[in-house]
């Protein structure tokens, strides 16, 4: 986690990046940290417009946030296969080692009692006599 500047709102409303990051690692919307921080959407978009370091940082805070729950998961995953559970194993093969699942499927018909079926086929044949 980094430390990240606070900035303020025209009114003086603090935006404490940190939290932002916090916030994004548990892929919360830009709406939702608004509102978590007591400040609008359109406040935080007009900051970003009008302040370019302060876009830089939230931006970067953010995808900081995401990349964090990322390795979280990952983390999780790669203990769970070292533990020799078969769900992730075959969820971490297919996504990143290239490896498919295929399965084949073979299914026998019969009659009753197991006896084979019985196929009556007839041909007719016409011979046109012109």
């Amino acid at each position: 986690m980094s430390e990240w500047p606070t900035y303020y709102t025209k009114r003086g409303k603090p935006i404490d990046l940190n939290k932002i990051e916090e916030w994004a690692s548990r892929h919360l919307s830009i709406e939702n940290m608004a509102a978590l921080s007591g400040i609008s959407r359109g406040s935080i978009y007009e900051m970003i417009e009008e302040n370019k370091q302060f876009e830089q940082d939230f931006y970067e805070a953010i995808e900081s946030g995401k990349a964090q729950s990322v390795q979280m998961v990952t983390n999780k995953l790669l203990e769970l296969c070292e533990e020799g559970h078969p769900q992730s194993i075959q969820y971490f093969l297919e996504r990143k080692g290239g490896w498919t699942k295929t399965e084949t499927i073979k299914q026998e018909v019969t009659g009753a009692n197991g006896e084979a079926i019985q196929h009556a086929v007839s041909i007719k044949i016409e011979f046109d006599d012109e």
